[in-house]
């Protein structure tokens, strides 16, 4: 009876490729919930407001805070309206650039007033 059992037991075990495949279903669910916060935590940027300077702050401040890597384009690109906006998908290869990259992009682009 107990070889049955065991047997059952080890039947219904999830194979390593099947774990695996919801581990990573869990962290894709949670990176998208945590990008989701830190897009409430992003202020809108849309080029005329002449504050890239402040925006480009809270970006870094999100970043260095949550320890951020790359995934950081979700909520950056999300906040951006109007002019930045356009700009941001004027150029495909602007979804690749990573975080850094794409700030430093926006920073030498004409969407952002010279000072």
């Amino acid at each position: 009876m107990q070889d049955r059992s065991d047997a059952m037991v080890e039947m219904l075990r999830p194979s390593e490729a099947q774990r695996q495949s919801a581990e990573a279903l869990a962290r894709a669910y949670g990176d998208y919930h945590h990008s989701k916060g830190l897009k409430d935590m992003l202020s809108e940027f849309d080029s005329s407001s002449n504050d890239f300077r402040n925006w480009k702050q809270q970006v870094d401040f999100l970043r260095d805070t949550y320890n951020l890597n790359d995934t950081t384009r979700v909520p950056i690109s999300s906040r951006l309206k109007g002019k930045a906006l356009n700009w941001f998908h004027s150029k495909p290869e602007h979804i690749t650039l990573s975080a850094v990259n794409l700030m430093e992009e926006m920073k030498r682009s004409t969407i952002v007033p010279a000072r």
